[in-house]
Order: structure tokens, then sequence, then C-alpha cells
């Protein structure tokens, strides 16, 4: 399966990264699926690490949904299937 990395960086002190794969390539060259991914980075970096599972936390930008329901409405418009398959979350007062 084709992957996507994408990053976010605030201010240099808190940032994360998140790959994300799909059934074709031409899927992660859309702009609907870049703005997503680069939304999803944006949002682990705002919510940091939960206990929740990242599918039922809800979205930073509209905590009416969750990122599944995000992530359910793109793989419906995109008629593909997408899986985050890694994040991390990254401040500057956890590095050593």
């Amino acid at each position: 399966m084709p992957s996507y990395i994408e990053t976010y960086n605030h201010q240099n002190r808190i940032g994360a990264i998140v790959e994300l794969d799909c059934q074709d390539a031409y899927t992660l060259r859309t702009e609907e699926f870049r703005s997503f991914a680069a939304d999803l980075a944006q949002h682990l970096a705002a919510v940091g690490e939960t206990d929740q599972p990242l599918e039922l936390q809800s979205y930073y930008k509209d905590s009416s949904v969750t990122i599944g329901a995000r992530m359910a409405d793109l793989q419906k418009e995109l008629g593909v299937r997408i899986n985050v398959t890694r994040y991390e979350c990254f401040s500057c007062e956890s590095i050593k």
C-alpha cells in the first residue's frame, strides 16, 4: 500500500508526525487527502499523547465530530480505504 508522511511543527516547541496509507497512489496526491493529513498532524500536536484511541478522539477543529468520523467521510468521498499506520507527538520538554 502506498504511504504518505505528514508533519506539523508549532513554534519549534511542539510537533507531530503521522504516516497514512491507502489503496492507491493517486489518492495520496489529492488535495482532500493532503488536507486531512495536515489537519491530523496538527490535531496530534494540539492534543498530545492521550489514552484514548485516535479514532475516538474529538476533532480539535470541531469537537462535535471524531477523527474516526472525519476519516470515514474522507474514505467515502475518495472511495478508498485510508489507515493511520503510526504517529508520534513531540515536545521540547520531553526531549533529552
